[in-house]
């Protein structure tokens, strides 16, 4: 048993790592890191406003775009990479700003893992 622990040990280290090789405590000592590198997404037609909540990204949007899924899905991607762990992505109606996070309705969502897609529910 006192050989597996620095193997566990490792193990529970870079399962929270994304494809960058940033460890999630590294993610908790730059919380802005996030919100930094995905300003991009109010900048983009149709978009209203963009909330962040940890690890969870809120996209308000004004009109759903015809590339909904690229837009969210490369935004869980690039987020998941700064950020070091999971980042999820919802796409939500405008007038839902004023809502708490967790109690918006999603038009869909995705989540990156390790640098990847690991759901996008947006078509």
């Amino acid at each position: 048993m006192r050989r597996l622990l620095p193997l566990m040990l490792v193990l529970v280290i870079v399962g929270g790592v994304c494809s960058t090789g940033v460890a999630t405590s590294e993610a908790a000592r730059h919380p802005d890191a996030l919100r930094a590198r995905l300003a991009y997404l109010k900048d983009l037609p149709g978009v209203s406003w963009v909330d962040f909540v940890r690890n969870n990204v809120y996209i308000g949007l004004k009109e759903k775009p015809e590339d909904l899924k690229y837009i969210v899905g490369d935004a869980a991607v690039a987020g998941c990479k700064v950020y070091g762990f999971v980042v999820h992505v919802f796409a939500v109606e405008e007038k839902y700003r004023n809502v708490a996070p967790r109690k918006r309705p999603a038009i869909c969502r995705a989540t990156a893992r390790h640098g990847k897609i690991r759901e996008n529910t947006c078509k």
